[in-house]
Parts: C-alpha cells; sequence; structure tokens
C-alpha cells in the first residue's frame, strides 16, 4: 500500500489549483468531473497528489483558523528568502519569522491567499534518501 493522495474541500478550487501550478510549481495531472463537483489533481512528482474539490455535503474548513502546526503543506525550496517573497507577492500572507535549528534544517509558514498554511522549508540533505 502506498499514499495516493491527499485531498483538501476548499471553497475556490480551480483558483486554488492554478496558484499552486504557477506560484508552486506543481502540475495539474487530472480533474475529474462527478455529478456534483470537479476535483483537481495536482503533482510535482509524478507519485503523490494533492486534490482540490469543492463537495458540497460539507462546508470547507476555515483553513485561515487552523495552527500551522496541525495542519501545513510543506514545499522545499533552495533559497528559502526568494521563495516566501515571491509568494507574498502572489498573494500569500506570512505567518512570522524564519525558524531555524542547528541541523541546517530552516522553514517559513506562510498561508496560501485561502487560508492553508504552507511551509516553505530547506534542509541539508533530503528528508528521505532515495
Amino acid at each position: 500500500m502506498k499514499l495516493e493522495h491527499i485531498a483538501l474541500n476548499v471553497p475556490e478550487p480551480e483558483k486554488m489549483a492554478d496558484w499552486y501550478q504557477t506560484h508552486l510549481g506543481m502540475r495539474l495531472a487530472k480533474i475529474t468531473p462527478t455529478p456534483t463537483f470537479t476535483a483537481y489533481f495536482l503533482v510535482d512528482d509524478e507519485t503523490s497528489l494533492l486534490e482540490f474539490y469543492r463537495n458540497p455535503i460539507t462546508e470547507p474548513l476555515d483553513f485561515a483558523s487552523i495552527h500551522p502546526a496541525n495542519l501545513h503543506v510543506a514545499f522545499y525550496a533552495d533559497d528559502l528568502e526568494k521563495t516566501v517573497e515571491r509568494l507574498l507577492a502572489a498573494g500569500a500572507t506570512s505567518l512570522g519569522e524564519k525558524t531555524s535549528f542547528p541541523s541546517g534544517v530552516a522553514y517559513y509558514y506562510v498561508r496560501d491567499p485561502w487560508g492553508v498554511a504552507l511551509q516553505i522549508i530547506n534542509r541539508p540533505s533530503p528528508l528521505l534518501e532515495k
């Protein structure tokens, strides 16, 4: 068994999919229409997917009210400051200063324009070795 996708019920899935493609380098892998909603599947590594959809059976979470320690989507960046600056210019909001550890790991938290917390992280070596 392996992780296939993470799904988020969001207010504007098509706009979020566009923003994540434009500003986070993700690629639209598939659009799946259903009788009641359309799902947008984004990928960056050909294996695990991030799904955005608006399912009318329930309201989307108020992502802006969720502490990033409870829920965030993490993206690796070679240049943290440049990446965060670019995301802020694209409508993200800052959640504070950079956090750094003696190991060399450093990250910022920002929120996308819909309130989803993003962790922009850099590490001296990959989280998982291939």
